[in-house]
């Protein structure tokens, strides 16, 4: 037979191709489940650090069928296609779900362990401005592990700190700042397959 008569997905070996199958059916299950309930699949099934209330150990594993959309899903699924079909037929369908799995579970593991020291030093430095609550110690965090939100939400709050650094209620607002930063962070969940697919 030749390519056109056996068809396209004929050529895909079945571990390929049912993780590729199994990854598209969770994308549109996100979307229907956003669009229709209103509930984010990302946030339940993404994988969040194990400091985060959201954290639950199947994340481990359903995290490697989640992805942030539609291009994050193709260009995991065409490397998934081109490579993936390659080590299939080379070592068979089962080494080939063990690797998947294995440096999924490998990635998703080193991500954590490279977001828990991240966390870390903002938790530290968190403690430190906590300790010794200023305008400028305050900035200086905020700049440090927040840039984005500085002009967005607190350039305005520091420019009248900075006019009166000794006021009780900037302090306590600088304190509730902080621990919802460190919040923020603890909030974010990892999704996609990447680390199995580039593992």
């Amino acid at each position: 037979m030749n390519y056109s008569e056996r068809g396209f997905l004929s050529t895909i070996p079945p571990v390929v191709k049912n993780l590729i199958i199994i990854n598209v059916i969770m994308l549109l299950v996100t979307w229907v489940a956003q669009t229709t309930f209103n509930v984010d699949l990302n946030r339940i099934l993404g994988l969040y650090s194990p400091n985060s209330p959201n954290f639950k150990p199947y994340q481990f594993v359903t995290h490697m069928f989640m992805h942030g959309g539609m291009f994050h899903l193709f260009f995991n699924m065409f490397a998934l296609y081109m490579f993936g079909r390659i080590l299939e037929q080379v070592w068979g369908g089962k080494r080939f779900l063990f690797y998947y799995l294995a440096t999924g579970l490998g990635a998703a593991a080193i991500h954590l362990l490279v977001n828990y020291l991240h966390l870390n030093s903002i938790q530290n430095d968190a403690i430190a401005m906590l300790n010794t609550p200023s305008p400028q110690s305050f900035a200086a965090f905020v700049t440090r592990h927040f840039p984005e939100y500085y002009d967005q939400v607190y350039a305005n709050f520091l420019d009248k700190w900075f006019v009166s650094p000794t006021n009780p209620i900037f302090i306590e607002q600088a304190s509730q700042y902080t621990q919802q930063l460190l919040q923020l962070q603890l909030e974010i969940p990892t999704v996609g397959a990447s680390g199995a697919v580039y593992g």
